[in-house]
Parts: structure tokens; C-alpha cells; sequence
């Protein structure tokens, strides 16, 4: 969960911004009668911005929802990164077409 360190040859570091990541955050269980009858992974998508792009962040949450359904946003800084961080969380559940 971190970039190679910069080498100083143009090597390494995390690009510029905007860029985004995804990761998987966790796992969630459906459970009744002492049994998990579905493991439910989370997924979260992180944006990273030198400046607010409003719609640019729309239409990843957009696609997001179209995919996956509805989403959880979060929007912070990254001091270290001097960076604006949106992140989308959501649950990976199969769509019936």
C-alpha cells in the first residue's frame, strides 16, 4: 500500500495527481442460524486530486453505482501528499441483468 520511493531518475514516487487506486477493505459476512451463508467483499476506490474536479468525481461515483450499486464517499487531505482524497466505498454483490 505505498509507491516505490522516488529514486531521483524519474523512477518511482506515486504519479501525479489525478490519479486513482482500488483496493480491497474487507469482507463481510450474511449470516443466519450460525451459518454465513454469503462472504460480501468492500472495495474501495481512492482518488487523488491536486484540486477539486467535480466531474471527474461524479462520473467515477457514477460508474461505480452502475456497476456495483450504491456507494459510500468520503472526501480528506493527505498532509504528507499536499493531495484531496475521495475515496467511494462499496460492496462487490453480483447484479442480476
Amino acid at each position: 500500500m505505498a509507491w516505490p520511493i522516488a529514486d531521483g531518475s524519474g523512477g518511482g514516487g506515486a504519479p501525479s495527481p489525478p490519479f486513482f487506486v482500488y483496493l480491497r477493505d474487507e469482507d463481510g459476512a450474511f449470516s443466519a442460524d450460525n451459518s454465513d451463508y454469503a462472504l460480501i467483499p468492500t472495495f474501495r476506490v481512492e482518488l487523488y486530486e491536486s484540486e477539486p474536479d467535480l466531474d471527474l468525481e461524479s462520473r467515477l461515483a457514477d460508474a461505480i453505482r452502475a456497476a456495483y450499486g450504491p456507494c459510500r464517499i468520503d472526501e480528506g487531505w493527505v498532509d504528507s501528499e499536499h493531495c484531496r482524497l475521495v475515496s467511494y466505498t462499496f460492496s462487490f454483490t453480483p447484479r442480476n441483468e
